[in-house]
């Protein structure tokens, strides 16, 4: 019994609307069409809008790219130039050490030179009385030599 008047009712609410329950198929290619070109203006305008902003995205991120590539660029010259100057700071410790050692070496010699002028002052006073020896060596030398006779 539910069945019947489940079924008029069903009737009468598609009398209302002038649709047949029983031909469904008749409407349906009208509605197919119907939303096939709404949905078409709709897919096209949706398309125009997503390649907009696909291409808008695009555009960023080459411009994102080309920053990138001038920091890269700016990094590697930066690099670079520290790998240069590291290397010069390297030569120049070096430099520095040897000329620490000649600075060592020149003190030491420095020293011994000093060292030296000290005993010369030492000898120089030593030489006037050494030169007074000297002479009366050969003095007496001379005095006790007996000349050679022929």
């Amino acid at each position: 019994m539910r069945d019947l008047l489940a079924e008029k009712r069903r009737k009468r609410n598609s009398a209302v609307a002038g649709i047949s329950w029983v031909q469904p198929t008749r409407y349906l290619p009208v509605m197919l069409l119907a939303l096939g070109v709404w949905g078409n203006t709709l897919a096209s305008s949706s398309v125009n809008d997503l390649t907009a902003l696909g291409q808008q995205r695009i555009a960023a991120n080459q411009q994102a790219q080309k920053t990138i590539e001038a920091i890269d660029d700016e990094t590697d010259r930066m690099e670079t130039r520290w790998l240069q100057q590291m290397k010069q700071l390297e030569g120049l410790k070096v430099y520095n050490r040897i000329l620490l050692n000649q600075l060592d070496e020149q003190q030491r010699e420095i020293a011994e030179i000093n060292a030296s002028i000290e005993r010369a002052v030492d000898i120089e006073r030593q030489v006037i009385p050494l030169i007074d020896r000297m002479i009366t060596g050969l003095e007496q030398f001379i005095r006790l030599d007996v000349p050679f006779c022929r």
